[in-house]
């Protein structure tokens, strides 16, 4: 009998599966804590409402926090990946769960 080592699994390969899987597992959770306060129908309905001017200034400074807040979402989960810490994950700015629930 002979032993096909082909098919044996390095700890190289095992490694990389294992960071696939934390990886994808960080991407999940950042797009879950993302869409837990701005799903895709209230973005777009706020986007909407930026096109046809319906928000004030104040609205357009929280909608502009929540947008810096979902790309530092992102930052934070590509930083977890590279780096394999846990994420940091930043906080909601003031008043963009109040606008999102808004729309």
């Amino acid at each position: 009998m002979t032993i096909d080592f082909s098919q044996t699994i390095t700890p190289e390969q095992k490694a990389a599966a294992v960071a696939a899987a934390r990886a994808a597992a960080l991407k999940t959770a950042c797009a879950n804590r993302i869409i837990a306060v701005l799903d895709e129908r209230t973005l777009l309905n706020i986007q909407g409402a930026v096109l046809v001017g319906a928000l004030n200034r104040v609205e357009m400074r929280v909608f502009c926090a929540g947008q810096g807040w979902v790309a530092d979402m992102q930052a934070a989960c590509r930083t977890a990946i590279a780096t394999g810490n846990d994420p940091a994950w930043p906080y909601l700015p003031e008043g963009v769960a109040k606008l999102a629930a808004r729309f």
